[in-house]
């Protein structure tokens, strides 16, 4: 009879552990919308220029004072053809300031957001699955499916958008000198892209 209890009394010990390692230490995160919140000064975008592209099917908004630079090439008037745009990247200037940058993967076999990032766009990397767990579900501009990646070790955030037949990667760079940015407003520009 001691033994069934300490058999027992190890097996309700063993279930507990799986229990509150399932809910707290791997949690499904929820699905959530990027919002500025009330503490966060809103950024007035009536003045932004917006860029669309025709062959993506999708829209940006970008500060007035920022330029565009389209698969290396500035357009004419700060207007790139919307049919190019594998990579877009939008800055005040090029070496000091903050960019904001578009790369665009094609995705034919319409994977799921998730298989697409694991099993091509980070496949190289050893913790690709476990980058993919870490990041949050959001809702963003008009995508199927989107992530939002901030782990990285600078701490510049990264959002993967699914559309389609592709999928799309918004990230903020800090710059060459990213100890002299003002990383906050950075950020408050990269999350007012993303809400309009």
């Amino acid at each position: 009879w001691k033994f069934i209890a300490i058999v027992g009394i190890l097996g309700v010990l063993t279930s507990g552990g799986i229990l509150w390692y399932m809910n707290f230490q791997s949690p499904e995160p929820s699905n959530v919308q990027v919002n500025i919140s009330p503490k966060t000064e809103v950024l007035d975008t009536a003045d932004w220029k917006t860029y669309t592209n025709t062959k993506y099917s999708y829209q940006i908004k970008y500060p007035p004072n920022w330029n565009i630079e389209i698969d290396g090439f500035m357009g004419q008037d700060n207007v790139p053809h919307p049919e190019l745009g594998k990579y877009i990247r939008f800055f005040k200037s090029l070496a000091h300031d903050p960019q904001i940058g578009i790369l665009i993967y094609p995705n034919p076999k319409q994977l799921s957001l998730k298989d697409h990032l694991t099993e091509q766009l980070l496949k190289p990397f050893d913790d690709a699955k476990e980058q993919v767990i870490k990041m949050k579900p959001i809702t963003v501009m008009g995508a199927e499916e989107a992530l939002r990646d901030s782990s990285d070790l600078t701490g510049e955030p990264i959002v993967y958008l699914s559309k389609k037949s592709i999928t799309i990667e918004l990230y903020l760079y800090y710059g060459d000198n990213p100890n002299t940015v003002d990383k906050t407003s950075a950020k408050k520009t990269f999350d007012q892209i993303l809400a309009t």
